[in-house]
């Protein structure tokens, strides 16, 4: 099984991203859902490992379905995901299912 952080890592770079804008990766809503998911558990999981908690500024009930999303992490000293920054993409982007 991978661990939460690896597989947060792996959703933001995954090659269901639509493209990369600016270091950014475009995701679906219902990708975006699902790494809001991911940070839920791993931040759970790791309660007592403040370096690996993720600090997200979006919740899944603000992600609306059928728009398309910028997900940029930032990362700590020690390389881990320390935040994830998720705004709505404003393009006529498409997404793929």
């Amino acid at each position: 099984m991978l661990s939460p952080i690896v597989t947060c890592r792996s959703c933001i770079a995954s090659s269901k991203a639509l493209c990369t804008l600016a270091g950014a990766r475009l995701i679906s809503s219902a990708n975006t859902k699902t790494l809001l998911k991911i940070i839920e558990n791993s931040n759970k999981s790791n309660a007592n490992d403040i370096l690996k908690q993720v600090t997200v500024n979006k919740t899944k009930e603000d992600i609306e379905t059928g728009k398309t999303y910028k997900v940029t992490a930032n990362y700590n000293t020690n390389g881990f995901i320390n935040e994830i920054i998720i705004t709505e993409e404003l393009t006529n982007v498409v997404p793929q299912v």
